[in-house]
């Protein structure tokens, strides 16, 4: 291009803009009007006659399309009419709304004036499109129509009318909205769903097998083929997946052929049924929308899932419509949508053997060939036995409680249709519940498998295969319930607690009870705190040990009882101290001591079991004898044996002599040393609470510490008999010296030794783990040489 070229499209650049820029200054608004105004431009409607509140329809009528599009308002919602239904985004229906009530023209003309041009050439004979607002009641003008044109090729302006007279060039953001977007624009993403509990009857066709469910009174059941309970959480999550789909595009509004979407016959096809509400009473408040529920009418809705949109089996076609005849809109879903609704029949079943509650159960009755009949009852006080002749012993609140939690919570693993065997059942449990005037009856069977039981509920033919341990405890005998309770005595009333093990060792732990001081004289003598306190003296006197003022409160003793004695501190005989932590487990598993089960054969005393002999104050001693190996008991005057808790037997079998053997501190430590493998190593700790040898041999700073701290306060597992423990020639040899001149040796046979066995002056000690290794670990560097 030369420079004569270019000069000319400069000169004629300058000239068009110019034009332009002429144009819009100098255009004339109604009212004579030019300048900055011209610039803004006027409105198109007075303030808020189109607000987003006030339209209640909108209409789209666009050229050459046989009908409208009608979009309506419903609540604070919008909705797609026609030509097709479908919810949209209230906030993409606003806007619509917005875009027409903020209107502004910059110029106008009357039509048929020499300075208009035919309406044709504007697209205004006829009009690309109408826009119709709708108004509520309160508009002075019930409608509102805008007759969109053409769009000005300089400038985002357009062409519009409100009537037959005039044209005005506004701003096209109206046209944006309507012309050169698509309704599908304002569609909500996410399909309108009912909730489960709104859903009465559902109907689900997928590869050609039906399913049909129904509720009543709140619980889902089959119908048509199939029978049974269906589970409500499978079923209503159904209906929620529903809402949950997201689709990924719109692809066809009223399509001609649903076959080429796989949509006329589609593989998964899902009817969802929503009940007319009941009539409004007219005396109820009515909703948020001023409407209430007469003349409201039943809904279905359908979602078929047709064809995959291509060979990766991505996404797929579906439609969701009100009627099977509906004009339908054809979207895509994911594959993840598409297989939430891949649904068997056991799929929706309900798992459960019995929809009751374990809380609403108030009566249980468990009938047994081998047991008879086990009837049981709750009351205020916890479960009891409730049959002819009552058991000599009371039934076990909490062991009823966790019998009836495992019926009720016990799951099917399969589902046998049809499956009532010709066989007895073996075990039939009766479950009465608050609120049905009915009970669930279980018939349970046996099956080939022997860990596996059918159970058959009412008048079900569908059967449930559940775990034999599930339900093993409504086929054990009615002892099986009684009362855990072994031993129930308050801690204050214990006087003297034997344990004596196999082994021979035996602890003895007693302590005296303290008389209270003496009543005082109700006569008021000179002598009584009462007298002196009359005289104008305060009393000085406490009182008893143990007692309080909630004590005396709930004294049953008179004036002129005795109150009762006040128990002292425990002691461990012949020892100075004991484990006290040790010995208040221990109690704590006795006051009560409670039955994990019970055994109907007596235990046969045996040289390996503990005893255990429990002394109250004014009651005969008991005797509990435990084989820890197998964990059962005995007791004195109870006539079964029974099982006992593993803490139980742990506690009986831990140390309770005291278990720290050497009572001092790091700081009263000078040095040890340790001979080991033929070699002697002297540990100092320095000012600088290093660890030092006697020969700068290179120490393990972390075992030294260690050792050092395991060394005070030194605690043991077990005492042990003296011929357990090691000589003063075993392999690894500790000395203790202290800053006084105390010494204490040990030794241990080896960094194996299975035993964990350590002797501390002359005496032999059972060690745990983590002491054991602390003791025999390596304290010099590996690889170092001394």
């Amino acid at each position: 291009m030369n420079f004569k070229t270019t000069l000319v499209l400069l000169v004629l650049l300058v000239v068009v803009s110019s034009f332009y820029f002429f144009v819009e200054s100098t255009a004339t608004e109604p009212g004579g009007q030019t300048g900055e105004q011209s610039r803004s431009g006027q409105a198109l409607f007075a303030d808020g006659k189109l607000a987003s509140s006030a339209v209640q329809k909108i209409t789209i009528d666009f050229q050459g399309q046989p009908g409208p599009i009608q979009i309506v308002r419903d609540g604070t919602d919008w909705k797609q009419t026609t030509p097709v239904a479908f919810a949209l985004e209230s906030w993409s229906a606003s806007q619509l709304v917005d875009a027409a009530g903020g209107l502004r023209h910059v110029e106008s003309f009357k039509v048929g004036s020499k300075s208009a041009g035919p309406l044709s050439q504007m697209g205004l004979d006829p009009p690309m499109v109408v826009v119709t607002f709708d108004l509520d009641k309160t508009a002075s003008a019930p409608q509102c129509s805008i007759k969109l044109g053409n769009k000005l090729a300089l400038g985002q302006r357009a062409y519009a009318m409100i009537d037959d007279k005039t044209v005005y060039v506004v701003g096209d953001e109206l046209h944006k909205k309507v012309l050169d977007e698509k309704v599908e624009a304002l569609r909500k993403k996410n399909l309108e769903a009912p909730s489960g509990g709104q859903v009465d009857r559902l109907t689900l066709l997928r590869d050609g097998q039906e399913i049909q469910l129904v509720k009543s009174d709140g619980n889902w059941a089959f119908a048509g083929s199939h029978s049974g309970r269906a589970g409500r959480n499978a079923v209503e999550q159904l209906v929620t997946d529903i809402g949950s789909i997201y689709i990924s595009k719109f692809i066809e509004d009223q399509p001609r052929k649903l076959s080429i979407y796989g949509l006329d016959d589609p593989p998964t096809h899902l009817t969802v049924h929503v009940p007319a509400p009941p009539p409004a009473d007219e005396n109820e408040p009515q909703d948020a929308s001023g409407q209430d529920a007469e003349g409201a009418a039943a809904q279905s809705k359908t979602l078929r899932i047709g064809a995959p949109t291509g060979f990766g089996k991505d996404d797929y076609f579906a439609t969701w419509s009100d009627t099977s005849d509906a004009e339908p809109v054809v979207f895509t879903i994911s594959k993840y949508h598409k297989e939430k609704f891949d649904k068997t029949v056991n799929d929706l079943r309900d798992l459960r053997i019995s929809p009751i509650a374990s809380d609403d159960v108030r009566q249980l009755t468990c009938q047994t060939p081998e047991h008879g009949t086990i009837k049981l009852a709750q009351g205020d006080a916890g479960w009891a036995y409730a049959m002819e002749p009552n058991p000599a012993y009371s039934a076990d609140d909490q062991a009823t409680s966790d019998l009836v939690k495992a019926v009720t919570g016990a799951t099917a693993e399969e589902f046998i249709p049809d499956g009532r065997p010709q066989t007895d059942p073996i075990a039939t449990v009766t479950i009465g519940a608050m609120g049905r005037p009915d009970p669930d009856v279980l018939n349970i069977y046996g099956l080939e498998d022997p860990k596996k039981l059918l159970v058959l509920r009412n008048n079900e033919t569908t059967g449930y295969q559940v775990a034999r341990d599930a339900l093993a405890g409504v086929m054990e005998p009615v002892w099986s319930l009684r009362d855990r309770r072994v031993l129930d005595v308050a801690p204050a009333r214990l006087d003297r607690i034997v344990l004596a093990r196999p082994d021979g060792t035996e602890f003895l732990f007693d302590r005296e009870f303290i008389a209270p001081p003496a009543a005082q004289d109700s006569s008021g003598s000179q002598d009584s705190p009462a007298a002196n306190s009359a005289e104008g003296e305060p009393s000085t006197e406490t009182d008893g040990p143990g007692e309080s003022e909630g004590d005396a409160a709930d004294s049953d003793t008179g004036p002129d009882e005795a109150v009762a004695p006040q128990p002292g501190p425990w002691r461990l005989v012949g020892h100075d101290a004991f484990d006290r932590d040790a010995f208040d487990t221990l109690i704590g598993e006795l006051t009560p001591l409670k039955a994990t089960r019970w055994w109907p054969e007596p235990l046969e005393p045996a040289a390996g079991v503990d005893r255990l002999q429990v002394h109250t104050i004014g009651s005969e001693p008991i005797t509990v004898t435990i084989d820890p190996s197998s964990r059962l008991a005995s007791a004195t005057g109870l006539d079964m044996s029974f099982q006992v808790s593993q803490a139980f037997v742990d506690v009986v079998d831990t140390e309770m002599r005291t278990r720290t053997v050497l009572p001092l501190s790091t700081a009263q430590i000078q040095f040890v040393r340790v001979t080991r493998d033929g070699r002697t190593l002297t540990l100092r700790r320095d000012d600088d609470g290093d660890y030092t040898g006697a020969q700068d041999e290179p120490i393990n700073q972390s075992a030294a510490a260690d050792l050092f701290d395991t060394l005070a306060g030194l605690r043991v597992d077990r005492y042990l008999s003296g011929g357990d423990g090691q000589d003063a020639s075993a392999p690894i040899r500790i000395e203790v010296v202290l800053k006084d001149k105390t010494r204490h040796e040990l030794t241990l046979a080896s960094a194996s030794d299975p035993k964990r066995v350590v002797t501390l002056d002359g005496k032999s000690y059972h060690l745990s783990q983590e002491v054991f290794v602390k003791l025999t670990a390596s304290l010099i560097l590996p690889g170092q040489v001394t």
